[in-house]
């Protein structure tokens, strides 16, 4: 009898410390993917800041089936949208990635 009781509590700890873990590795998967992708947009406004800094236009990044251009080369994967108005003497930069999940506004 107290086998019986014991398979079944070490069986109930056991279901429920699965659900657990993977509930915890959901959860640290989306995680690591919006740093992911965190990480890729402040690249990307290192990069365009540096390339503004260089006298390249704001022309040369342009948005093609969600994907952000710089001069024809593939800068940003995944971009919603990607808006840049002149202020004074800087750029108001807005994007949109991952379906509106994050957004960013730089100012460069």
């Amino acid at each position: 009898m107290e086998m019986i009781v014991v398979v079944a509590i070490l069986s109930f700890v056991g279901i429920y410390f699965n659900l657990y873990l993977s509930k915890l590795y959901i959860s640290n998967k989306t995680q690591r993917e919006i740093s992911l992708k965190l990480i890729e947009l402040e690249s990307t406004n290192v990069f365009i800041s540096k390339k503004l800094s260089l006298g390249h236009s704001i022309d040369d990044f342009y948005l093609q089936n969600n994907t952000l251009y710089f001069q024809n080369y593939v800068l940003l994967n995944d971009v919603d949208s990607f808006t840049a108005t002149p202020t004074n003497n800087r750029f108001k930069i807005n994007i949109s990635v991952s379906n509106g999940q994050i957004r960013k506004e730089w100012f460069i």
